[in-house]
């Protein structure tokens, strides 16, 4: 063992380098939302049946439950191994601390000098620092988690977990042609790196591409400049030293921050010694979830949720009133905070747009992109346990996306505590926890003005990500049947809530022509929204360019009569072909594509009935009049239907109640910064920051850092802020937040 004065001669490594989301050229490998397309030629489209789905190890409820993930598309993946290369500080080290970082293959010598590391007490109880039983509880969670994977070949031991040297996760590597994932310890093709854009090609597309140059689009790649490469670098974690007793801990395991802490590092054993005896001060140097901005939106899922808490234990309580051996555990920690908020526009391809030559279909629809995230604190560190993209197309948006939501991704690690509490439903309390999160999403946007939500039923492919990653071993993705039953099961208690009043799914809602007597809808793209990154419109595109290679093809008169048509047009051919060959893939999986009505809405002028009177018909679904069409209908209180039945209309009043004013526009913006404003871009920082949650240690500390790199945006984004307030002479009352 080095003694202190060995260390004034000795320089060390640094924690692996932190790259900027506007670095090198490199691609993530984060999974998209996919459905897998077998192309036929009598069908067209067709999505694979639920049954040839296989469990990823991913958790979207955790194992047991479907929690929440989601998609993947066809991926231009490119990782640069070179890249992960980490950066050296050229700082004196330390008289009273060290920090060395090990990769495999690499001896002692390779050490360069680092800032003098801060006493870690961070960011975690309402004082903002580690308590003793904290630190106690945290250092025995160490030594009850299994150690992932270890470094051979290496002496030295953690005095906290009590293991040697350990590896990171193998960084996912995909073949820039075909998409997929190169296995670890295969051979791969590979551009050099001063080439700039880096590209990776499996031995399969290298072997199979006769000609001299690989296709990327209109990108040729030279396959005389690719080197052959093997798929086995191995990195393992950093270590800290401690300037107290001289003892080695793995950075994680300290929850050492490398980009914060710079004077000198007492290791949690020494601080507990000096706690013990009054001597040591805890210092608050950390930044914790709470710390975060707050949103109306944040603030109306977090009060919600605690509320609702409170009821079930009391719930629980009243259920096992009497039983003196069971104790009703609660939910502590939780925090819910909103990351992002920015606009963005989706815009739709010229080939979509040609179906209506006659129709002035938007070319863009404009939307806020937001990322809700929720924290719960474990030994006294906040650790992120669930994340949600969703997309909101406001009042402000044309049809038919006007009024719409889509929560695109929903990804969570199982971490939860308590871990195996039950709900008095009987269900996992974690469960209740995300449904009340999705619940309390709605409502807001209910009371927003918003009229429905789009959700999409599909887990990820297995050792794929959506938004955290890596994943716990235990944790397993659910089978897509499973996924949305979950989803279906909080579907049902929102309605219970009059939240949601309606539900049904993509296939029946846009699929099939509506005929209820007065009323008519023919079976037409242009009424199907259109999101960022979701499976009908992508897969919409690629049908649009299949009918374009066919012959010109005579539809059937039976054909247009089913889908609400009276004759094919030149133009509106293709758009028939196009439903019907879409309507086919999503059929068999239609339960998984779902449409929640947040509203009702008039079914003759196709507007949201807010507030005042409609009228409706129990025996038809989804069939409402708003007060004016009622009137131009003659106000009569009963209706034709195609069959030429009368049926009954009843008088319905809508009372909004607390709901704010029904104008979907938002007017604060939160954090528009670069680290989750891709959702790809999120988790290619993880990725190359070794940020993983497949263990519990881990995913403290990638949290914290999470955490860490927010408080750095939050920082810049509230100097800038009083810089333009102040220029124009407005006092700021909060300087976390930018108003549009």
């Amino acid at each position: 063992m080095m003694t202190t004065s060995d260390i004034n001669n000795v320089d060390v490594m640094q924690d692996p380098q932190v790259s900027n989301l506007d670095g090198q050229n490199v691609q993530p490998p984060p999974a998209t939302k996919m459905c897998k397309r077998n192309w036929n030629r009598k069908r067209g489209l067709t999505v694979a049946s639920e049954e040839s789905q296989q469990p990823a190890d991913s958790d979207v409820l955790g194992s047991g439950s479907s929690e929440d993930t989601a998609p993947c598309s066809k991926r231009l993946k490119v990782e640069s191994k070179e890249g992960l290369a980490h950066s050296q500080c050229e700082s004196p080290v330390s008289l009273d601390s060290e920090v060395m970082q090990v990769k495999m293959g690499e001896a002692e010598n390779s050490i360069q000098e680092v800032p003098k590391p801060e006493v870690l007490v961070d960011e975690v109880t309402k004082d903002g620092v580690l308590t003793e039983e904290h630190i106690n509880a945290h250092l025995l969670s160490l030594l009850s988690t299994a150690a992932p994977m270890h470094c051979s070949n290496y002496d030295r031991v953690c005095q906290f977990c009590a293991s040697g040297g350990l590896l990171f996760a193998a960084t996912p590597l995909y073949c820039s042609n075909c998409g997929g994932r190169i296995k670890e310890r295969a051979n791969y093709y590979s551009t050099p790196t001063e080439h700039g854009a880096k590209y990776c090609f499996c031995s399969r597309c290298y072997n199979n591409t006769r000609s001299g140059d690989i296709s990327l689009g209109d990108i040729k790649v030279s396959k005389a400049t690719l080197a052959k490469k093997k798929n086995d670098e191995e990195i393992e974690e950093p270590w800290v030293r401690c300037g107290r007793c001289e003892g080695w801990q793995h950075q994680i395991c300290a929850l050492y921050n490398g980009k914060r802490d710079s004077d000198e590092y007492v290791c949690f054993k020494c601080l507990l010694k000096e706690m013990e005896f009054g001597e040591h001060k805890p210092k608050n140097v950390g930044f914790c979830a709470k710390d975060l901005p707050t949103s109306t939106l944040s603030d109306h899922i977090e009060k919600r949720l605690i509320r609702c808490l409170e009821q079930e234990r009391r719930k629980r309580r009243s259920k096992d009133k009497g039983n003196e051996s069971s104790e009703v555990l609660g939910v502590e920690g939780l925090v819910v905070r909103e990351v992002l908020s920015v606009g963005k526009t989706v815009k739709v391809k010229q080939q979509y747009l040609d179906l209506f030559p006659e129709q002035s279909y938007p070319a863009e629809f404009p939307y806020k992109s937001k990322v809700i995230l929720m924290f719960q604190k474990i030994d006294g560190v906040d650790v992120c346990i669930f994340g949600m993209y969703v997309q909101e197309f406001g009042s402000e948006c044309s049809y038919p996306n006007k009024g719409c939501v889509y929560i695109s991704y929903l990804d969570s690690v199982k971490y939860f505590r308590p871990a195996e509490a039950r709900a008095v439903t009987g269900e996992a309390l974690r469960t209740f926890v995300y449904h009340e999160v999705l619940i309390g999403y709605l409502e807001f946007c209910k009371k927003q003005g918003f009229v429905t939500a789009y959700i999409w039923a599909c887990p990820p492919s297995k050792e794929e990500d959506y938004i955290l990653y890596c994943h716990p071993p235990m944790q397993k993705t659910p089978l897509p049947v499973k996924l949305r039953k979950w989803y279906q099961s909080m579907i049902k208690k929102a309605s219970n809530e009059g939240i949601v009043v309606g539900t049904t799914n993509l296939y029946d809602r846009y699929f099939i022509p509506s005929s209820t007597g007065e009323c008519h809808s023919k079976v037409t793209a242009a009424r199907l929204p259109h999101f960022d990154g979701d499976y009908w419109s992508n897969a919409a595109e690629d049908l649009i360019k299949e009918i374009g290679k066919e012959e010109e093809t005579k539809i059937r008169k039976r054909t247009l009569e089913a889908m609400g048509h009276t004759n094919a047009s030149d133009g509106s051919t293709k758009d028939i072909l196009l439903m019907q060959k879409l309507g086919d893939a999503i059929l068999t999986n239609r339960e998984n594509f779902m449409v929640v009505d947040l509203q009702y809405v008039c079914i003759r002028c196709n507007e949201a009935i807010l507030s005042g009177e409609h009228w409706s018909c129990s025996q038809c679904k989804n069939f409402h009049l708003c007060e004016k069409c009622h009137s131009l209908c003659g106000g009569k209180n009963m209706h034709m239907t195609v069959d030429m039945e009368q049926h009954v209309l009843s008088r319905v009043i809508v009372l909004l109640e607390d709901y704010e004013l029904p104008d979907t526009k938002d007017r604060e913006v939160i954090l528009n910064n670069g680290l989750f404003e891709e959702r790809t871009s999120f988790l290619n920082f993880c990725v190359k920051n070794h940020y993983q949650f497949d263990t519990l240690r881990q995913a403290k500390y990638s949290s914290l850092m999470i955490l860490h790199h927010l408080s750095d945006l939050t920082a810049l984004t509230s100097a800038e802020k009083n810089k333009t307030c102040s220029s124009i002479g407005h006092k700021v009352a909060d300087q976390s937040w930018i108003y549009q």
